[in-house]
């Protein structure tokens, strides 16, 4: 039976929309499997209730949950999880804060160790093999910021930084007055006309939204489109994938549905991209390069706290003078690799200033939460609190995101007692943090307060901090350089299946202390060029 493609991808967002790009231009022909649909910029509205409360970008938990457990508790169904369904995946909603990785962080074991109970490992590879290709693919989607302002050397950005909100000002003086130096966050945002998408237009419905005009970065505005263009690239929406399989020690297909009927391709090479949970709970169904026994072990995301700082109005930097922006983007990595000897490892991470969301409902949410087993906020209380958090101040929140530490008591497995609409086991997900992470993130956001009091600031912590950023996804197909240390080796393809490749966060040997979604799109371009040239020489 001949091959339908060259290659075939499952997933299309920062790894596999990334690599449909390479390998397309490279004159291959991919068909790229998309489990959710293939929404367009008119889909995308301003509405808090379709886009954030219904559903719209990851399944419902009632007919495809993930089975969680959370710091030991018992697990249950969630959503927890899912990143996104739909063509650009995860990056169709994101914020869009691009970091790359520092040269520390892919020797992070080797330079500092691995703290006790971890299982963090070095990557087999340099940053120097990684570098190309951060500057390569922010000129391909476009990202805006401004290098020269940055702590450490980097190449300028393709766009100038986006215009900030007038309490930018006041964040900088209360920084330098901390004695820490804060910079502007690199943005996947359009500033300026772009390879022929349009600029931002500062409407605030980044995170958690999908951009109308085509401004945010997402593979679905920018690198599904490149791909598109080349008449290589056969885009299947409404895909579920249920399993790959292989011939004679080789990947030769891949079994989906639509939900109807079971459907095949056969291709010369098969990319996994489906997210590091969704990835690793494929690889296990499929019972596929897993002699080593980590698929799904190492699982990581982003330690994370959060805290606020309120300024009572009036105020002269949040006066309604028809020039505040929605963006404030500051972010401090003073403590990224530190000496201070009151965290628990050399690597800690990234504190980021920014505006509230833009969510009421999710306001008055928070405003109304008194902790996990505390009735919340009620009648007249409920009523003062709500007129302190829209009329009477204004707020800047400060995220933090911690170093995720591998260790055993983070995984995916696959839960046989609980299946999908479509018949299949799902995912089991237990995390917790490791301890230097748990410390990371709490020294983090005591360092961000310290500016946000130094600004003027009252302190108002949330009664729970949410402790895991989900939605950043790594480590459970690690890149390794023995097939006894993981499950794919530096070239994306796995140990035990020699034209089976993971090109998504799973892949990641370590997270990074700010979000890594740069990162895995950077790595899936350099492993979607080593596929391009391998098949330029006859050995896909």
């Amino acid at each position: 039976m001949s091959d339908d493609v060259d290659v075939v991808i499952v997933g299309s967002g920062a790894g596999g929309g990334t690599c449909a790009a390479a390998l397309t231009a490279a004159g291959l022909s991919v068909c790229m499997l998309e489990k959710g649909p293939h929404y367009t910029e008119r889909d995308f509205i301003h509405d808090e209730v379709a886009m954030c409360r219904r559903w719209f970008f990851t399944p419902s938990p009632f007919e495809e949950p993930n089975v969680v457990s959370i710091d030991g508790k018992p697990a249950a169904r969630s959503a927890n999880g899912w990143i996104s369904c739909c063509v650009g995946g995860g990056t169709v909603h994101m914020g869009g804060y691009f970091f790359r990785m520092r040269p520390e962080d892919l020797q992070l074991r080797t330079l500092h160790g691995a703290p006790a109970g971890s299982s963090l490992a070095d990557w087999p590879i340099t940053h120097g093999e990684l570098a190309p290709y951060y500057d390569e693919i922010e000129k391909m989607i476009g990202v805006a910021g401004d290098a020269s302002k940055l702590p450490w050397d980097q190449p300028a950005f393709p766009l100038g930084p986006l215009a900030q909100h007038p309490v930018s000002s006041v964040i900088d003086a209360a920084c330098t007055k901390a004695g820490l130096r804060a910079f502007q966050t690199p943005r996947a945002i359009l500033t300026g006309a772009y390879q022929g998408r349009a600029a931002c237009h500062y409407c605030g419905f980044c995170a958690s939204y999908g951009c109308e005009v085509g401004a945010k970065s997402s593979t679905l505005a920018s690198l599904v489109p490149i791909a598109q263009k080349t008449g290589k690239l056969t885009l299947i929406a409404g895909a579920m994938v249920l399993r790959v399989v292989a011939e004679g020690g080789r990947a030769r297909e891949v079994i989906y549905t639509d939900g109807k009927t079971e459907r095949r391709v056969r291709a010369r090479a098969v990319i996994v991209a489906a997210g590091a949970v969704q990835t690793a709970r494929l690889l296990l169904a499929s019972e596929l390069a897993n002699q080593s026994g980590l698929v799904g072990k190492n699982l990581m995301f982003s330690g994370q706290t959060r805290s606020s700082g309120k300024f009572a109005m009036p105020h002269a930097s949040f006066a309604a003078t028809g020039k505040d922006f929605p963006f404030l983007d500051r972010t401090l990595a003073d403590f990224y690799s530190t000496k201070d000897k009151r965290f628990a490892h050399p690597k800690a991470g990234i504190i980021m200033l920014l505006l509230p969301h833009i969510n009421p409902i999710f306001q008055a949410e928070q405003a109304a939460d008194r902790g996990i087993d505390a009735v919340p906020l009620w009648g007249a209380a409920l009523t003062k609190k709500l007129r302190e958090t829209f009329l009477d101040t204004r707020r800047v929140e400060l995220e933090t995101f911690a170093e995720f530490f591998p260790h055993a008591g983070s995984r995916v497995e696959l839960d046989g007692s609980v299946k999908d609409r479509f018949g299949q086991p799902v995912a089991k997900v237990t995390t917790a943090l490791h301890p230097a992470t748990r410390r990371a993130a709490e020294l983090l956001r005591d360092e961000g307060e310290r500016v946000l009091t130094a600004a003027g600031a009252t302190i108002e912590r949330p009664p729970r901090d949410p402790e895991v950023y989900w939605f950043l996804q790594a480590g459970t197909a690690r890149m390794a350089a023995k097939a006894s240390d993981g499950v794919i080796g530096p070239d994306g393809q796995t140990f035990d299946v020699k034209n089976l490749y993971v090109a998504d966060g799973g892949a990641l040997p370590s997270a990074g202390g700010a979000p890594f979604t740069l990162t895995i799109m950077a790595n899936a371009l350099r492993i979607a060029r080593g596929i391009a040239a391998r098949a330029s020489r006859g050995e896909l």
